[in-house]
């Protein structure tokens, strides 16, 4: 049995308060609401079995759920940030470092952090650990930032399929990939 999050009991007047943006934060809501959780999970969640999931991997999740990805931060800290609509021609003009990929999830995670704050809804399951290693299936060794629980996301192949072709051309583009041809 697997934990959906309900998005009908959240207050959407509490996405005003998001700084990312009301439609950016509807979008995760919704989002969320489509990613199953294994029930009853406890903060110090551990299982060997369990590689968890990658901040990356959840953003690419989302972005292919969407088709939106999340908007640019170009300057600020806190409540005083300032952020572009990632697709805009004022952020499109940025140096890329500034729409680089950890930055976007990072972004993106602090969205989703802040979603939880305002609206107190239980929305991601509450883990003392912010590692993961499901990355290692794409030749990464080490913990990477994420969750170490695994949700069964709304669209699992394509998101392995983009995390894997992310990865293989820009972080292994050296190696020998005939024999990764096959799909994943």
């Amino acid at each position: 049995m697997f934990h959906l999050f309900d998005e009908s009991n959240i207050d959407r007047q509490a996405f005003t308060g998001i700084i990312q943006g009301a439609n950016f934060t509807a979008a995760v809501v919704k989002w969320l609401a489509h990613c199953k959780w294994p029930p009853d999970i406890q903060n110090d969640y551990k299982r060997s079995d369990d590689c968890g999931i990658s901040w990356l991997e959840l953003l690419f999740s989302f972005v292919l759920f969407s088709q939106m990805y999340p908007p640019v931060k170009t300057g600020g800290q806190k409540s005083e940030a300032v952020f572009l609509n990632y697709s805009s021609k004022e952020a499109l003009m940025l140096p890329l470092s500034t729409r680089s990929a950890s930055k976007t999830y990072y972004t993106f995670s602090q969205a989703i952090l802040a979603i939880r704050t305002i609206t107190g809804a239980a929305i991601l399951p509450n883990l003392s650990s912010k590692k993961c290693s499901s990355l290692r299936h794409f030749s990464f060794s080490g913990t990477f930032a994420g969750l170490p629980c695994r949700p069964c996301l709304p669209n699992p192949g394509e998101t392995a399929q983009a995390v894997y072709e992310y990865v293989t051309n820009y972080f292994l583009p050296t190696i020998d990939r005939s024999c990764c041809s096959a799909t994943i």
